[in-house]
């Protein structure tokens, strides 16, 4: 996509200096819109009251629609730059502010569309507005940026932009971008709906009220250098919500879908984010749904990639009180189709200590951090306090824009740890993804009773490590699709993981170490897919382990190596049982162990089919605590004479 970034920075730049040098007693005008109706030119004079156009004696003049009027105002040629645009339109007819022309605004203090719900500011193809130094509110109506139309927020103090109860429509594109400091997009109401446009942002977020942000199936790509924060709210009535039905989300940072605060008296209110298509790529950051208020995350059909963890319930933050009693508080992710992968495969990395006082660090190489990766340090310089190699530790990061600089915390979202005395050295390994439900709770009094519940009823879902241990608030259930362990498991919430329903598909993939203190069932239709699907792996399983009659074993073997599950506990195997069986053209071994239990094994494979793989037939056998593949050996016709 092409963006005219670009366009009259020069004049802009040349304009922000006059404006510095222009002398305090020039008179400052206001300049009110004079016509009540019909279609008019902005840049006529005669319109305007003083004779007009607002900049044209004057840098720092304002320009004011007043309630009354109506019609269009048609802004076709660039006219004089101006400070101030407040639009108070409240009358039952239409206004429309129609721009094809690049329109520059050094400042805006207060709120265009004070309310009115008929006004329309159409940035038609070739137009733009730029606003600098300053926060952009749309307090109602609407507005629609066509394709080819810019609205380019440039750095200055306090700069980002404020939807309260408007109703924005981007199909161009929309630049909220500053040099520094936590400026966001951020709602009070109101809706954005990206159909097919571009959003470069620090950040997204929500704060009171009902809001709602859309990606449309037109597509289009939304980029934040920060964090997207779903918080739920004053009161338990609100609800807030992101949909994405196509396109490409780029999230920096932190994702939180329904979080907490400890003002006002009233905790409740629901945020939902419903991922229908497109792409949504997940930076360092963590991920978490639920944390303190209700969170729901529905993903079916999106393709979700993220290097961080994902708290499911829970949450990340001590800093705020637990919600009042009787108001219902969870998180929910449910994977009905689509994928979610939270990976991320640990490196080594260094940092020097800064002077400044909670153990600032600056990287020295490796990829950026973000707010909420998980690092242990192997390497402290003597000059830090208050942090010990070997622990595990959060990054914290300070400026959205530059990833290089952090701080450390004992938990995502908690006050940053250690002193520095002077300038030292770190060497730190960052850590796998992990998925936590019902885990990691954290607010005043330490209470950990806010329930997580990851629900895989289709689509597929791969992460590192999967940790489910706070008994009943923790809550997973699998009855279709696929779930991928790739290097750790740690579930004991009081009741059996069940893989599938018994009446459709559902894969199990287990690498590494994992533990189901409670056992693992797999059901009639379901797989145990042991290494994960079509590759070679090992798996240490602490549990016992109970094959279902109709269930699926999945093993794959090479000319050296196979899968090979080690379990700490019994297992059980049933009578009728299929076999899916891997292996690369030619490998062929007379016998392939594929699990061993410390508990014994009961049941008999004497009636599980002969499968072929290779041109050779084979069987499965158990003998003693082992259960293996054995070669049928092929018969040979004898002549008799």
């Amino acid at each position: 996509m092409k963006i005219c970034r670009n366009r009259f920075i020069d004049s802009v730049v040349a304009l922000l200096v006059m404006a510095a040098v222009w002398s305090a007693s020039a008179d400052v005008l206001t300049n009110v819109w004079a016509r009540d109706s019909g279609e008019n030119d902005w840049n006529e004079p005669t319109n305007w009251t003083p004779s007009g156009p607002p900049g044209a004696t004057n840098l720092f003049d304002f320009a004011l629609i007043p309630k009354t009027a109506t019609g269009i105002i048609n802004y076709n040629t660039q006219g004089p730059t101006f400070s101030n645009l407040m639009v108070q339109t409240t009358g039952p007819t239409s206004l429309t502010l129609n721009v094809n022309a690049p329109m520059v605004v050094l400042r805006n203090n207060d709120t265009w569309a004070n309310g009115a719900t008929k006004f329309l500011l159409h940035i038609g193809s070739g137009g733009s507005i730029i606003v600098s130094n300053a926060t952009l509110t749309l307090r109602g109506g609407q507005a629609v940026i066509e394709p080819g139309g810019l609205l380019d927020m440039r750095p200055g103090n306090n700069v980002g932009w404020l939807l309260n109860g408007a109703v924005v429509t981007n199909r161009g594109s929309v630049l909220v971008r500053i040099s520094g400091g936590n400026n966001p997009t951020k709602f009070e109401g109101g809706k954005l709906i990206n159909d097919g446009g571009f959003l470069d942002m620090v950040s997204l977020t929500w704060s009171q009220n009902n809001g709602y942000f859309e990606m449309t199936k037109s597509g289009g790509i939304a980029a934040t250098r920060g964090s997207i924060v779903m918080t739920s709210g004053w009161s338990p009535s609100y609800s807030i919500a992101m949909k994405q039905a196509d396109g490409v989300i780029s999230n920096g940072a932190s994702y939180l879908v329904g979080g907490a605060n400890a003002s006002g008296t009233q905790y409740g209110g629901k945020a939902t984010a419903t991922l229908l298509g497109g792409i949504f790529e997940q930076g360092s950051g963590y991920v978490a749904v639920g944390y303190g208020r209700v969170g729901e995350l529905f993903v079916s059909g999106t393709v979700f990639r993220a290097a961080g963890d994902l708290y499911v319930g829970g949450g990340a933050t001590n800093t705020y009180a637990f919600p009042n009693a009787g108001v219902g508080v969870t998180g929910v992710v449910v994977v009905a189709d689509g994928t979610m992968t939270f990976t991320h495969v640990p490196q080594v990395m260094s940092a020097t200590v800064g002077s400044s006082s909670g153990a600032r660090f600056m990287m020295t190489g490796g990829s950026p951090l973000r707010a909420g990766q998980r690092i242990v340090f192997t390497n402290l310089s003597s000059q830090v306090s208050g942090l010990s190699t070997g622990v595990e530790y959060y990054a914290t990061s300070p400026d959205v824009y530059d990833a290089r600089y952090f701080w450390v915390t004992a938990y995502p979202g908690g006050p940053n740890l250690g002193t520095v005395s002077g300038s030292g050295s770190a060497v730190w390994v960052t850590r796998p993804s992990r998925l936590s439900v019902g885990n990691d709770a954290y607010f005043i009094g330490g209470s950990q009773s806010v329930p997580g519940i990851l629900d895989v009823s289709g689509g597929a879902l791969t992460v590192d490590q999967l940790v489910a241990t706070n008994g009943s608030f923790s809550v997973v259930s699998f009855n279709k699709g696929a779930l991928n362990i790739l290097v750790t498991a740690d579930v004991s919430n009081g009741v059996p993981f069940v893989v599938g329903n018994g009446t459709a598909g559902a894969v199990l993939g287990l690498a590494g170490t994992v533990r189901f203190a409670d056992g693992v069932v797999i059901t009639n239709l379901a797989t145990l897919a042991i290494g994960g699907t079509n590759a070679i792996g090992a798996v240490a399983l602490n549990g016992n382990l109970t094959l279902s009659g109709g269930a699926v074993l999945d093993v794959d073997f090479d000319g050296v190596t196979n899968d090979y599950a080690e379990v700490a506990g019994t297992v059980v195997v049933p009578e009728n049982m299929s076999l899916i069986v891997r292996a690369p053209a030619g490998a062929s071994r007379p016998q392939i162990p594929v699990l061993a239990a410390t508990g014994g094994i009961s049941g008999s494979t004497a009636a599980w089919p002969v499968i072929w793989v290779n041109d050779f037939k084979y069987r499965a056998v158990v003998s003693g605590n082992t259960l293996s593949l054995e070669r049928v050996a092929r018969g040979t016709w004898l002549g008799i004479q």
